[in-house]
């Protein structure tokens, strides 16, 4: 974890029961610098790459037709001959807007070792992860992510946000804020319990319905706050999420800002927040959602609970084409044929953690992917002490050097 003129701290509170005297007490709660003792003695498990599944995918639709990219493990030994392996292509992402793009953007998106409704691994019932996507997005921009989510053992279901995906932002039919939208998560989970229990080929009897997380980006990152408020959600994780605050506390544009004069702590002091176990991932340099507004929210949680901010990126280091756009210098390709001025809010606001002067998108990738596989398998105890010698402080420094500005735990 690299050090810089901004203070790196790595933090964990003290244990349970210190917390509750200290809230007993009325005071805020003490931190103090961890042991890197693992003292469970377990090895850890570097989840950063692909798990020891292949990935099906398959395409669902909710009632309301949006449609949900389903993501979920499959036995490589059962990848039938001649199967399509997943892709994206331009035409799904843009729509009518494709043709505004020359061939060299438009090529298909393919995700590896995925395959279109292959048969699920017969290993399962697996954990549910809903996946929540950001505003002016895409279901399909994060399915490197999903996938490999699902390499390591999970059905992960990411709906279409309709009211404020990139199309419906494009042509101006939502509104200048990014709207809340839990209502599709709902959807998602009513779905994925249906499927459990009908003639489905791919899903039937494969997902653990009483085993769910939702995972969200972004204006997503406020679905999954919300979403931990349902009783069939056991935990969620927040990347450069909102807080869990009304619509018409943001100002209306083309970025994200909060009303002047708005209170952040006040608001979120007179709501309870949800006792569920928590992560909250942001950027460093995130122009989107600041970092300092998901520590009045890491503050504001109860434990157990995880702050970690990555170093020297920023709001859009969650997509699939980050990479792509650190390799072409931005997105000058893009806003030209949008014909968009590159200085635009929205185009800033696209290229921010992805040009060639941020952290290595590939790099950042990795922290991401192990942490959240880390958490997760930490919460459903799915070889849970291997999962808690993972987030060790010490042991992510010596695999992630120089990612991690800071780390905040507390259990």
């Amino acid at each position: 974890m690299r050090e810089t003129s901004k203070a790196r701290r790595v933090v964990i509170a003290a244990a349970a029961a210190m917390t509750l005297a200290i809230a007993a007490c009325g005071g805020a709660s003490t931190s103090t610098t961890p042991s890197d003792t693992n003292e469970s003695g377990a090895a850890p498990q570097n989840y950063s790459g692909r798990g020891p599944y292949a990935v099906g995918v398959t395409r669902r639709a909710l009632a309301s037709g949006a449609p949900v990219e389903v993501f979920y493990p499959v036995d490589r030994s059962a990848i039938p001959a001649g199967a399509t392996g997943y892709a994206y292509t331009a035409d799904e992402v843009w729509g009518p807007l494709a043709g505004l793009f020359p061939p060299e953007l438009s090529t298909p998106t393919k995700v590896p070792d995925a395959w279109v409704n292959a048969p699920a691994s017969a290993s399962g019932p697996f954990p549910v992860v809903v996946f929540s996507h950001g505003w002016g997005s895409e279901r399909f921009f994060y399915s490197f992510h999903n996938a490999q989510l699902a390499s390591w053992g999970y059905v992960v279901a990411a709906p279409e946000h309709t009211s404020r995906d990139l199309l419906s932002r494009l042509s101006g039919t939502q509104t200048k804020v990014p709207p809340s939208d839990l209502a599709t998560i709902t959807g998602t989970l009513d779905l994925l319990r249906a499927e459990n229990t009908t003639s489905s080929v791919e899903l039937t009897g494969r997902i653990a319905t009483d085993q769910v997380a939702v995972e969200g980006h972004s204006a997503g990152g406020r679905d999954a706050t919300l979403a931990a408020g349902l009783p069939e959600v056991d935990t969620w994780i927040s990347l450069s999420g909102l807080p869990p605050i009304l619509d018409e506390a943001l100002v209306p544009g083309d970025t994200i800002a909060l009303q002047p004069g708005f209170d952040l702590d006040a608001y979120l002091g007179a709501i309870p927040p949800p006792d569920k176990p928590s992560m909250l991932l942001v950027a460093e340099n995130d122009t989107g959602v600041p970092p300092t507004l998901d520590r009045s929210v890491y503050d504001w949680l109860r434990p157990p609970k995880r702050f970690v901010e990555i170093a020297d990126t920023g709001h859009i280091m969650f997509y699939d084409s980050c990479a792509t756009q650190q390799a072409q210098g931005g997105l000058q390709a893009t806003a030209d044929a949008l014909g968009l001025d590159r200085s635009a809010p929205q185009i800033q606001l696209a290229e921010n953690g992805c040009l060639p002067g941020d952290a290595p998108a590939a790099e950042v990738a990795a922290v991401w992917n192990h942490l959240t596989v880390s958490q997760l398998n930490w919460v459903f105890d799915i070889d849970g002490s291997v999962a808690a010698a993972s987030l060790e402080p010490a042991y992510l420094e010596a695999t992630f050097p120089g990612r991690i500005q800071e780390y905040l735990v507390d259990q």
